[in-house]
């Protein structure tokens, strides 16, 4: 009976130790998903600021205030902020304008698009219609 019992008390502390294993792996498995989980997170919030970024340089570059020096942009850009601060009226006469303007380059862009382009013959003009292809003339070499 005894022999029974060690053996049944064996078996499972093999099961246990097989769990224990099994418990190991998955939580193994679980720390690998997180942390694929966060680096995806960081990816999309880089990629988020990356455009936030591109996006405030077009507007910048839109304006034409990239020729000015670093200095004179984020003191203007910094003068803007003030006054913005506490006055969401003249912020939201910036936002019409800004957004009224946005509206009329993706037209214009739009426009652009649609329009026929003519084909570029590096320099040359096509023959008007009707017109009698170009001869060559060719010369007798005189023996």
């Amino acid at each position: 009976m005894a022999a029974a019992i060690e053996e049944r008390m064996a078996r499972l502390a093999a099961r246990k130790e097989a769990a224990l294993e099994k418990a190991k792996a998955a939580d193994a498995r679980l720390r690998k998903l997180r942390a694929e989980q966060d680096r995806m997170a960081r990816i999309s919030a880089r990629k988020e600021r990356n455009k936030a970024l591109i996006q405030a340089g077009l507007l910048v570059e839109m304006t034409s205030l990239l020729s000015l020096d670093r200095g004179t942009l984020l003191g203007g850009l910094l003068a803007l902020a003030r006054s913005a601060e506490g006055n969401p009226e003249k912020a939201a006469q910036w936002k019409q304008a800004g957004d009224a303007e946005i509206t009329r380059r993706e037209t214009e862009k739009a426009k652009k698009k649609t329009e026929p382009k003519e084909p570029a013959l590096d320099g040359f003009s096509p023959a008007p219609l009707g017109a009698a292809p170009p001869t060559t003339t060719s010369r007798a070499i005189a023996p």
